[in-house]
């Protein structure tokens, strides 16, 4: 008895798998217009590798981050966040590389959002003097890496990009004033 339960479980599992998967592949499919052009019928993809925006799953992630953000403690919350951007600034970086910039854009976006994020939170007075370095450290990386990117946007998403940046230096500077006072 339980080993027809078993066999008839794990076939339940399978078939379960087989058709999420066959439905992410079908999310990826294009339509024959009358033109005769392919367009996509969404901009999600299924792809194996590294799990970009546009990527069917990808709302699944975020929505895991998101959990783990709510439930972490403050100073948790802090380096989730900048593991966050940088997560974020490599996946904009791949987006761009494959010349989505508008996606991109977005993505580096809401890797400056955590920065800001993480920026705001460390200035807090029960928040540790290494972790409030840590965050100035990881401004100032970006800062550096994103000028090494901007000349792949237009000049309207470039300042999309510098007006955040530039909130990005008043709190790094924020920081370091308060580190200085302490």
């Amino acid at each position: 008895m339980r080993y027809a339960r078993f066999i008839l479980s794990s076939l339940g599992l399978l078939l379960g798998g087989a058709i999420l998967f066959v439905s992410m592949a079908a999310g990826n499919n294009k339509v024959l217009s009358s033109s005769g052009d392919y367009h996509e019928t969404s901009r999600k993809q299924f792809y194996l590798g590294q799990i970009l925006p546009d990527h069917v799953a990808y709302p699944l992630l975020m929505a895991v981050d998101r959990i783990k953000l709510d439930t972490a403690a403050p100073q948790d919350r802090i380096y989730l966040e900048l593991d966050y951007a940088q997560h974020r600034f490599t996946a904009a970086n791949a987006l761009l590389d494959e010349q989505k910039t508008d996606l991109a854009l977005t993505t580096f976006t809401k890797a400056q959002k955590y920065l800001l994020e993480a920026c705001v939170e460390a200035q807090e007075d029960n928040i540790p003097q290494p972790i409030k370095l840590d965050t100035i450290r990881a401004v100032d990386f970006y800062d550096q890496s994103i000028d090494d990117i901007r000349s792949g946007f237009d000049p309207e998403q470039q300042s999309v990009l510098d007006h955040q940046t530039q909130e990005l230096k008043v709190l790094r500077g924020q920081l370091e004033t308060q580190i200085t006072q302490s």
